[in-house]
């Protein structure tokens, strides 16, 4: 009997040597505790400055790539520009023509078949506008 008391008193010491007070085990999850938070906290820091420059690299591509779109429609409008001034009735009237334009419904006259004797006409030159009547016509 006294060799088993012996015995269970030795497991007993044993087993109290490898417990920890409260306090220690306590003392281990602060010290654990802020370690992640430092880890947390510097892993944010790195990810955020890694957002940063993703987001910065696609600003300067997506600004690359809107300076390209709008030269590419600048010279489109340009030559659209070109264009319509190359057909505008205007630049006949700088070369010496005219645009005749009837009264009566307002139309240009392309013929002289749409045109009644007695319409007033309205002739647009380089300089100012004429305003006649017509009096005789030849088809």
């Amino acid at each position: 009997m006294e060799a088993r008391i012996l015995d269970a008193r030795r497991v007993v010491r044993e087993y109290t040597a490898r417990l920890r007070p409260p306090t220690a085990a306590a003392r281990e999850v602060r010290i654990r505790t802020r370690e992640l938070s430092r880890m947390m906290a510097q892993a944010m820091t790195i990810r955020a400055h890694h957002l940063r420059a993703a987001v910065e690299r696609s600003s300067a591509s997506l600004i690359r790539s809107g300076a390209v779109v709008v030269e590419k429609h600048r010279t489109r409008l340009g030559s659209l520009a070109t264009q319509l001034d190359a057909t505008s009735p205007l630049k006949c009237l700088e070369r010496g023509y005219a645009v005749v334009k009837n009264l009566r419904d307002g139309r240009a006259v392309m013929d002289a078949q749409t045109v009644e004797v007695g319409d007033e006409l309205e002739i647009r030159l380089r300089r100012g506008k004429l305003r006649a009547r017509t009096e005789s016509r030849d088809v």
